[in-house]
């Protein structure tokens, strides 16, 4: 049994609703660092820099995660930010031991779904999530980072802020990528002063493909978050506006929410592939959506070529019929009481791949939990 740590940086995806945008993704930067002892691959060339300046200053790869992340969340604001949340996989090699963080945004304790209007008209409850305050969970990303710098941390957190402060206050050209978001959800982005203010031009247009982007109130909350921690977000003055302007704008986030995050040591999932133990965070995420895939591909003896027609089918459909579980059962443990342990077994893999034939599925499949089916959530009632 093989398994093999990498000495990589790790950068986490996050959420930020506001700009999310069905776009194609383009190549965007040049945004690789390496060399001989170490590598860095982000999704935005500041951050690149920021991870490597850490670690030629003496910082571990810990440290480098910590400060690519906070300058991505500056860098892509159409797709994370310190409003997101997400999760860490990690190996220390001086315990040996694996680790991984849920610092997934949350529900507020008031979440209600306006029934009646999602019977009459689920696409308009779609909207209200996906465009306004209704639909913000309680943001775990600064708890995050600041429980992996708390265990493995070795440069001063302020240190490790300094980069992301400095390319809010500074500002950056716009790539075509951003462009895109921008152009794309302007309307979304008009209705909210703030954001208006930030994103577009005072005559209403988006900020375009290369002029430069500046974020100095995303600056000035990142000087807070510097100089006084995590807590200065979740039980200082910035909880307290995040409180006021929810209620000021429909959402649902209070202050007690926001004081009561933290983020949770869970433990991970995993399976055997061809010799190698293979880790993904828990069922609080789609991780173990590859582990069910692995599974599933496990089941069967011939190997078609790489590449191939064969190749490719079986692995498609493995994965839809993890995605379609993943859809249907998947849920933070903490709230539900379902199996879940279950979806991983060996067994159930071998019932699944028996749906697999020569032909493309069309339908989505979810299997069940100890007997217990439940309807794919793109079913119709």
């Amino acid at each position: 049994m093989k398994t093999r740590p990498v000495r990589c940086v790790l950068l986490l995806l996050l959420s930020s609703p506001l700009l999310s945008t069905g776009c194609t993704p383009r190549p965007l930067l040049t945004s690789a660092e390496g060399g001989r002892r170490y590598a860095i691959s982000t999704q935005g060339e500041a951050a690149s820099r920021a991870a490597d300046e850490v670690l030629r200053e003496g910082g571990n790869l810990f440290d480098a995660a910590i400060a690519a992340s906070f300058v991505i969340s500056v860098e892509r604001p159409h797709s994370t930010g310190i409003g997101g949340g997400g999760f860490w996989l990690s190996y220390d090699a001086r315990t040996q031991k694996l680790i991984a963080l849920d610092f997934r945004e949350r529900a507020p304790a008031k979440i209600r779904l306006p029934g009646a209007l999602l019977k009459k008209d689920p696409q308009a409850v779609t909207t209200l999530l996906q465009d306004t305050p209704l639909g913000a969970g309680v943001p775990g990303f600064i708890a995050g980072m600041s429980e992996v710098h708390r265990r493995f941390g070795r440069l001063p957190w302020a240190r490790l802020v300094r980069p992301a402060i400095e390319l809010a206050e500074r500002g950056f050209t716009i790539y075509p990528d951003l462009a895109d978001a921008l152009a794309d959800r302007r309307d979304v982005l008009a209705k909210d002063p703030d954001a208006s203010r930030i994103f577009l031009h005072a005559d209403g247009s988006p900020y375009r493909l290369g002029e430069t982007l500046v974020q100095k109130d995303l600056g000035a909350t990142l000087r807070t978050i510097a100089g006084a921690g995590a807590d200065a977000f979740y039980r200082g003055e910035i909880a307290k506006k995040i409180d006021a302007f929810s209620k000021t704008n429909g959402g649902l986030i209070r202050y007690e929410d926001m004081a009561d995050f933290h983020a949770d040591v869970e433990e991970p999932v995993s399976t055997t592939f061809h010799g190698y133990t293979v880790y993904k965070p828990g069922f609080w995420s789609q991780g173990p959506d590859l582990i069910q895939t692995l599974n599933i591909l496990d089941t069967f003896t011939d190997k078609p070529a790489l590449n191939s027609a064969d190749y490719i089918h079986r692995q498609v459909e493995a994965l839809k019929l993890a995605y379609a579980d993943r859809d249907t059962f998947y849920a933070d443990p903490k709230f539900s009481k379902l199996n879940f342990k279950s979806l991983l077994s060996r067994e159930y893999a071998k019932d699944r791949a028996k749906l697999i034939t020569a032909r493309a599925s069309m339908q989505f499949q979810p299997g069940s939990i100890d007997g217990k089916t439940l309807p794919h959530p793109t079913t119709e009632n």
